[in-house]
C-alpha cells in the first residue's frame, strides 16, 4: 500500500486539512507546502468537491521533520530519501547517520578552507600599505594575493604529506613491535593462574 493510500485510509475524512490548516499550523507557506508536494516530501490524499487539497494530520509531523532534517544541513534531496526509506516501513536512521558522517566530513574541509582563507587575508594585510602601485597593476594587493595563494597552498600540500608520511610510519611501527597472535596467546597459555582463584 502506498503512502497515500495509507494515510487515507487511517484519517478520517472530519479530520483532513486543508492547505491553508496545514500553513497556519506547520509555519510552512502554501508555495512551500506545495512545492513539496511536488517534490514528494508530502502528499495530498484527497480534495474537495470544489476541487481543494485535503492533508492527512501526519502531514505537520512529516514538515516538521523536513525542517529538523534541513536545521542539521541536509539537502531536500537527502530528506527525500530519508522519508522514502520510511514509507517502505523502515527505520531511516542508519541512513541518516552516513549521511551525518558525510556532512560532518564536508564541514571539517570547509573550516579547513575557511581558516587558510583567514591566515591568506590577515597575511594579506600585514604588507598591504607595503605594496605599491606600478603601471598596468590594477591593485597591488589582490595581485600579491594571487602569490601568497600558490604560497600558503604549497605549504598546506607539504603539511598534509608529512601528517601522512607520519601516519604511515607510524602504523607500520605499531605493526612491527605487536606480537604475532601466535606469540600472545602463548604467553597467556603458558602463564600459570594465581594462587586460590578459579580456573
Amino acid at each position: 500500500m502506498s503512502w497515500e493510500l495509507a494515510k487515507r485510509a487511517e484519517a478520517p475524512a472530519q479530520n483532513l486539512l486543508k492547505i491553508g490548516e496545514v500553513r497556519s499550523r506547520s509555519g510552512c507557506s502554501i508555495q512551500t507546502i506545495r512545492y513539496y508536494e511536488s517534490l514528494g516530501l508530502i502528499q495530498a490524499i484527497d480534495r474537495t468537491a470544489g476541487g481543494f487539497r485535503l492533508f492527512a494530520p501526519s502531514t505537520l509531523d512529516r514538515l516538521a521533520f523536513v525542517k529538523q532534517a534541513q536545521s542539521l544541513g541536509m539537502s531536500l534531496q537527502d530528506i527525500s530519501e530519508l522519508l522514502t526509506v520510511y514509507d517502505s516501513g523502515n527505520a531511516p536512521c542508519s541512513t541518516v547517520k552516513h549521511k551525518l558522517r558525510d556532512k560532518l566530513a564536508d564541514l571539517d574541509r570547509r573550516i579547513q578552507s575557511l581558516q587558510r582563507l583567514r591566515d591568506e587575508l590577515k597575511s594579506l594585510l600585514a604588507v598591504a600599505d607595503d605594496l605599491e602601485q606600478s603601471p598596468g597593476n590594477i591593485c597591488p594587493i589582490v595581485e600579491r594575493a594571487s602569490q601568497l595563494h600558490q604560497a600558503m597552498e604549497g605549504a598546506a600540500l607539504e603539511a598534509e604529506t608529512a601528517a601522512t608520511q607520519g601516519s604511515t610510519i607510524a602504523q607500520s611501527s605499531i605493526a612491527q613491535s605487536t606480537p604475532p597472535p601466535s606469540a600472545a596467546a602463548g604467553c597467556c597459555a603458558n602463564r600459570s593462574p594465581n594462587p586460590g582463584t578459579e580456573p
